[in-house]
């Protein structure tokens, strides 16, 4: 993971990460990591509200339910299927992957 972004600033704090906190254009607030973070696998909780998004080799990913909350465990591999749909604003809480 190479940077994180969110409407609001004190999410970025949650993770708990070096890096330069930035505003992206349209006043999202950006993480860059100081050096890449790297998880064989990740828990999330998600919900509609954080809107918790994979981004990845261009595409989008959804990590949110419908409603409610669900805890997802994120495990990132290549594969030639790729899934999703290409990723529109506005995102809340997305990670940023470098994948070709």
């Amino acid at each position: 993971m190479w940077a994180i972004i969110s409407t609001n600033d004190s999410v970025l704090d949650y993770y708990a990460l070096a890096g330069t906190r930035s505003r992206t254009p349209n006043g999202l607030w950006m993480l860059r990591l100081a050096e890449p973070a790297t998880y064989e696998e990740l828990s999330l909780l998600t919900t509609p509200l954080g809107r918790r998004t994979l981004l990845a080799g261009g595409r989008c990913l959804p990590l949110y339910p419908a409603s409610g909350a669900a805890e997802v465990r994120l495990a990132v591999e290549l594969t030639p299927d790729p899934r999703g749909e290409p990723c529109l604003p506005p995102y809340s809480q997305s990670f940023f992957l470098n994948a070709a």
